[in-house]
């Protein structure tokens, strides 16, 4: 990921990522009671501040400095708290948050192996990933343009059977795989970390 092109895209990015209520609604039926949450690709911060009311703490964090720079300049709950990050390396303690979240982030990471093992690294035993990734089934003309474009971005243009067979490959166990709704453009998968047993 060229983090120029995201810094480039922060002064636009919140008007042409609208917030979806139904999106939120499922999101926030999902997180523990009091937890703590870990946002990857979080942009300026706007879905973490909608979850707030649901979370103890959000660490929103993103790798494009632009990005969090427009996001600190907004007035968000004291729970969330906003940092740059690159999600192949992150800086946070393991075994740290109940949930981890990416809404429609992993398709654009350039190394997903290095990601999904910070991923499961910052998770706490049991905890969850729920990730929101892109259809590029869909047949309508515009989404036919966006999946070609896509791919001219280099961009990663996986089936939701990729991306599970990922999820298994670093301990998380898929427990669910669909769509909010029909018309939805993406698909949720979520993944619970596998406790490794205790060896006596």
């Amino acid at each position: 990921m060229n983090v120029n092109f995201w810094n480039r895209l922060a002064p636009s990015f919140d008007s042409v990522n609208p917030s979806d209520p139904q999106f939120i609604t499922f999101i926030k039926k999902q997180l523990p009671v009091n937890s703590t949450l870990l946002e990857i690709g979080a942009g300026t911060g706007k879905l973490a501040a909608d979850l707030s009311d649901s979370c103890r703490l959000i660490e929103a964090s993103d790798f494009s400095p632009e990005m969090i720079k427009r996001g600190l300049e907004k007035n968000l709950p004291d729970s969330v708290h906003l940092s740059v990050e690159d999600a192949t390396n992150l800086s946070f303690p393991s075994e740290q948050f109940d949930t981890v979240l990416a809404f429609n982030t992993l398709h654009v990471i350039s190394d997903i192996d290095k990601s999904l093992s910070e991923v499961t690294r910052v998770l706490q035993p049991n905890g969850q990933f729920i990730a929101s990734i892109p259809d590029f089934k869909r047949n309508k003309l515009s989404f036919i343009f966006i999946r070609w474009m896509m791919k001219l971005m280099k961009f990663r243009l996986w089936s939701t059977k990729e991306y599970e067979r990922l999820f298994h490959q670093h301990g998380l166990e898929v427990t669910f795989t669909g769509k909010i709704t029909e018309e939805s453009s993406s698909v949720i998968i979520i993944g619970k970390k596998k406790e490794i047993p205790t060896v006596r």
